[in-house]
């Protein structure tokens, strides 16, 4: 597995709500602040309705971005998100560390990751 692709895969039993996230950088390759413009989630949610949050955590433990979505049932939905990384409050204040995204169903988890920023 490389850095730039980092596959969460949650544990799933029948008709349980669950995701799957698989996170990538661009450009691909892409570890320090300077050279990062965006990382991007592809999820998979299995039995999932209602609302799905997927939360940006900072290395400080702060939510950093939100996004929201409700979705009706589905046996399995794809979608995607992004946190923009480059010209962002991110980049000009240098946050750097250990990221986390992670991937709500009220107020239950169905799966993480995390990712490093490099100076």
């Amino acid at each position: 597995m490389d850095a730039d692709s980092i596959p969460a895969v949650a544990a799933r039993a029948v008709s349980e709500p669950s995701a799957d996230l698989l996170l990538t950088r661009t450009p691909l390759g892409a570890l320090s602040l300077a050279e990062l413009r965006e990382v991007k989630v592809q999820l998979v949610a299995h039995f999932v309705s209602g609302e799905l949050t997927v939360e940006w955590v900072d290395p400080a433990g702060a939510v950093y971005d939100r996004n929201l979505v409700t979705l009706e049932t589905a046996e399995r939905r794809e979608l995607n998100f992004q946190l923009p990384v480059a010209g962002t409050l991110m980049q000009t204040s240098a946050l750097t560390g250990t990221w986390q995204v992670r991937v709500l169903h009220g107020e239950r988890t169905l799966a993480s990751s995390t990712f490093e920023v490099m100076p």
